[in-house]
């Protein structure tokens, strides 16, 4: 939502206190109830404000890790993420599927 990367919980939950993620998040919520506002059906509704919730995230998630299911926000964190042991071990995963 906000496009910033946090690597503890401490972080996340600061952040998510912030002034400025408040204002984000209730302006993605009047987006959403909007959306639903225009819909003809629930369905619709449901499916058009889950449009602008992915929308919202799909802004500031440049890079994506499909392996791990990970969102990278930059070049840097991508990089960052494919040195890292977290992806090593599921690429050794994935490799030893093919195998069997």
């Amino acid at each position: 939502l906000c496009g910033v990367v946090m690597y503890t919980d401490l972080q996340r939950q600061q952040h998510m206190a912030g002034a400025k993620h408040q204002r984000r998040e209730r302006q993605l919520r009047a987006d959403m109830d909007s959306a639903r506002r225009f819909a003809s059906s629930s369905a619709a509704a449901d499916a058009a404000a889950t449009e602008v919730y992915n929308a919202a995230h799909r802004a500031h998630q440049l890079y994506h890790c499909m392996l791990c299911d990970v969102a990278l926000l930059n070049e840097r964190s991508r990089n960052e993420h494919i040195d890292g042991a977290r992806h090593r071990k599921m690429l050794q995963r994935r490799r030893r599927r093919r195998w069997r």
